[in-house]
């Protein structure tokens, strides 16, 4: 093949950046970021806490399908917004029962359902958000559970979803049993530990990944693909769901 075009190149520099590593540094420097990211974290949590809107002022919860340590630090930030979680022992009924977004069931009659990634996205933004598809609960069948998964041998790449909604995805596409890799690479790279991608999975038909999907020839896919892929638990075609 001839010389690439100057195009090509700064496309897959840009994505070849992702296999770069953090330059090392010494024990004192390494100790002395964590003491200070410790610091900050515990200055930033004090902050937050004390400024907490009562945004859950008059709701009541209940949670299931928790570790124990994550059902205690749910507890106590629903508490420090005003929020009350109920157990067993209560007689009436709650306005949210919280699972994790694979489903799971509580002991209490709730008026509805949510993850507790919507959880987290009130508190963060510290307001009642919309609930969200990827707030919401996809009962995950037996068969799903027992391993395999319907998209066994995909890599995937995330792109232009941020935020609880990226995690969400990445989420699915690991319960249906691809790989849900953060970088978007062309070949396999033993060094990096970085398999080539089988598709992008993407909202707009923009940005540097997109591009070099196209050149590829990695087929670009909404999120609706993978949703679709879950809701059926099977390969789905990916020409009704291709961006661009």
């Amino acid at each position: 093949p001839g010389p690439s075009s100057p195009e090509r190149t700064i496309v897959e520099n840009q994505i070849l950046q992702q296999y770069k590593q953090p330059a090392a540094v010494s024990k004192q420097e390494a100790s002395q970021r964590e003491n200070n990211a410790t610091n900050a974290s515990s200055t930033t949590m004090s902050q937050s806490e004390s400024q907490m809107p009562a945004i859950f002022d008059g709701l009541k919860f209940e949670l299931s399908g928790f570790a124990d340590e994550v059902a205690e630090e749910l507890t106590d930030w629903i508490a420090e917004a005003r929020g009350e979680v109920m157990f067993s022992d209560f007689k009436g009924v709650v306005d949210f029962l919280v699972t994790p977004w694979q489903g799971g069931k509580g002991k209490l009659k709730h008026k509805e359902q949510v993850n507790e990634y919507w959880i987290d996205d009130c508190l963060e933004e510290r307001m009642l958000v919309p609930r969200e598809y990827f707030h919401k609960v996809y009962n995950v069948p037996k068969e799903m559970q027992d391993g395999g998964g319907a998209l066994e041998g995909i890599v995937t790449c995330v792109s232009g979803y941020n935020g609880r909604e990226r995690t969400f995805i990445s989420d699915m596409i690991a319960q249906l049993g691809a790989n849900p890799q953060d970088v978007f690479a062309k070949k396999n790279n033993k060094e990096s530990g970085v398999v080539a991608s089988t598709h992008l999975v993407r909202n707009t038909p923009e940005e540097a990944k997109y591009n070099a999907a196209v050149r590829w020839g990695i087929p670009v896919v909404h999120k609706d693909w993978i949703l679709s892929c879950f809701k059926e638990n099977k390969l789905l075609s990916e020409l009704p769901f291709l961006i661009g």
